[in-house]
């Protein structure tokens, strides 16, 4: 019985050894801009609301795609009202359409690859925009991050500033503000302490079951 236990325990660490793998190697499902994800074709697309205009982001594993050469529309059911809008490339893995999206509102994205391949994505969008609040950087701009994967997620953390009037907890870095845990110092911070942790958890969960299993059973 006390083999099996540990078998067993051994077996649910390297488990979640390949997990935390995973996770960074195939980056999480959570918006990474702020708007709703979902994926087609073996591509991520996220839907976000930015200001009065309309983004969609696409990733092809893991990695940012090239949009530059991409086309499409974006049909919107708002209630009774449906309208449709064209979707361009402005840089990068986005691209655009010029307008405001209602919470709520359902949402079809069609677009068409480089190579003339037709994607049909659905959405719900939601209200949530990017953009500055009060000087601190809400966004996640990932060329703030030099080194630090686009898939790794980053997180902002709860902060209390003493005193009776209200406050905001930001943090100043290379001359832009941050909400606390958002700083590039910290998520690099994050990204090598997770890369390290997993670095140590594959070889050794894998080393330690490999004993367990080549003991005889009883010992």
């Amino acid at each position: 019985m006390e083999m099996m236990n540990r078998k067993t325990a051994l077996a649910v660490m390297l488990g979640l050894s390949a997990l935390a793998f995973n996770a960074s190697a195939h980056g999480p499902s959570k918006a990474q801009y702020g708007g709703v994800v979902q994926t087609a074709s073996d591509l991520s697309f996220e839907l976000a609301n930015e200001g009065d205009k309309a983004a969609l982001y696409i990733v092809d594993h893991d990695a940012p795609a090239d949009a530059s050469k991409m086309s499409g529309k974006l049909a919107i059911l708002n209630g009774t009202e449906k309208s449709e809008v064209e979707l361009k490339p402005v840089g990068g893995n986005k691209l655009e359409a010029t307008t405001k999206l209602v919470s709520g509102a359902r949402v079809v994205a069609t677009v068409t690859t480089a190579e003339g391949k037709v994607i049909t994505v659905r959405f719900k969008a939601k209200c949530v925009s990017r953009g500055v609040l009060q000087g601190a950087d809400k966004t996640i701009e990932r060329a703030n991050y030099p080194g630090i994967p686009p898939e790794f997620p980053i997180s902002e953390m709860t902060s209390a500033v003493a005193g009776a009037r209200p406050k905001l907890g930001l943090i100043e870095e290379g001359g832009k503000f941050y909400t606390p845990g958002t700083s590039p110092s910290e998520v690099l911070n994050a990204f090598e302490v997770c890369k390290d942790l997993i670095a140590q958890m594959v070889p050794y969960c894998k080393r330690k079951l490999a004993q367990a299993v080549a003991e005889p059973e009883g010992v």
